[in-house]
């Protein structure tokens, strides 16, 4: 994870600072690890509330396979965006519950995590469920490109960028997706601990 890190770091300062950078599969793969590990590290330390032992959402084999490959885990998703707006070291996380059924008692239920980190001028969301019945969003390219699974390579700073109210949004708006409103819970909120939505 320290290796994580050090070339992370090598990639984060200049996209947080707007420099330009050829953003390539092997930089991007970096990016989405590193963005990955660090929601879930916050799933940990983000929780509100005196439970020294939280039940997070990843698992061993999540994370196993994370350090064993040296990227994401299936079922995960990566955006990166350009931002301008009052954030600069911001987490933003969602936990969701979600029912493939409109039924209100059924017991399917699946668990997803959904985390926007902010550095400057630098946003990316991860998306992380147990299961592919768990449909990731939809975000619109122009303004949250795709890294993980890699698409294509892009030139850094996007065209176009995102404010700190699309960041809200983008993670607030997801749970109207989902048939079962009521199972969302939105555990973190901004810096004064207040959560983004609640149901």
């Amino acid at each position: 994870m320290s290796q994580l890190e050090a070339k992370a770091e090598s990639l984060v300062v200049p996209l947080m600072q707007g420099e330009r950078v050829m953003l390539d599969q092997e930089r991007c793969t970096t990016l989405a690890t590193w963005a990955t590990k660090t929601a879930w590290v916050n799933e940990f330390i983000g929780r509100p509330g005196p439970d020294p032992a939280p039940h997070p959402l990843t698992t061993s084999a999540m994370r196993r396979h994370l350090m064993d490959h040296g990227a994401p885990p299936p079922h995960t998703r990566v955006w990166i965006a350009y931002h301008q707006g009052l954030y600069h070291l911001d987490i933003r996380a969602a936990e969701l519950q979600i029912s493939p059924t409109p039924d209100p008692d059924d017991p399917e239920v699946y668990d997803a995590l959904f985390t926007a980190l902010t550095v400057e001028k630098l946003t990316m969301l991860v998306w992380t469920a147990e299961t592919d019945r768990v449909i990731a969003p939809q975000l619109p390219s122009s303004y949250w490109h795709p890294v993980w699974p890699f698409q294509s390579a892009l030139i850094w700073p996007l065209q176009r960028a995102v404010n700190d109210l699309a960041i809200d949004t983008t993670l607030a708006r997801h749970a109207q997706r989902h048939p079962l409103p009521p199972h969302e819970r939105i555990i973190q909120g901004g810096p004064d601990g207040r959560p983004i939505a609640r149901s």
